[in-house]
């Protein structure tokens, strides 16, 4: 709750908005393909194991 109105009071324009909002969401898509990748390697090592 403290960390809400922290954020709410910080003078951000709206392009500092988009450069946070498009950061967070480019680090999201990243830790997606990190994620993806780590199951499709997991799974071939499964395959070359047997």
């Amino acid at each position: 709750m403290q960390l809400t109105s922290i954020l709410l009071d910080l003078p951000l324009d709206s392009e500092q908005y988009n450069l946070l909002f498009y950061g967070m969401l480019g680090v999201a898509i990243f830790t997606l393909i990190l994620v993806i990748i780590y199951l499709m390697v997991g799974e071939e090592r499964e395959e070359t194991e047997t």
